[in-house]
């Protein structure tokens, strides 16, 4: 196993055992669609890198709606849920981590 950082070792408790984050998980790590879907003027919300300010979804930003069969699909690779932690790769919300606080229904 490779050293921790000198900052690492002083978050750690030196009883904790470090792992694989890949190895604790219940769920997999996954992303969402790598497509952007016909959008619709009401459905299930469409969101994106653009919907997160402040470190939260904010669903005014949305990209729109889509159609039912088309979140279907999608919630088959990435079906987020409460308490669920999105890291955001995509232009300059980059590296933004939040945790999905909402009992709503949404694809990202």
């Amino acid at each position: 196993m490779r050293p921790l950082f000198e900052l690492e070792k002083t978050l750690i408790n030196v009883d904790w055992k470090v792992l694989k984050i890949k190895r604790v998980l219940d769920t997999p790590i996954t992303d969402g669609p790598h497509e952007t879907p016909e959008l619709l003027d009401e459905g299930i919300p469409f969101l994106s890198a653009e919907s997160v300010k402040k470190g939260k979804l904010d669903f005014n930003l949305k990209r729109g709606y889509i159609s039912r069969e088309d979140h279907g699909k999608y919630i088959k690779k990435c079906k987020p849920q409460r308490d669920d932690i999105f890291m955001i790769k995509s232009g300059a919300t980059t590296h933004t981590w939040i945790f999905h606080y909402y009992d709503c229904c949404f694809t990202s």
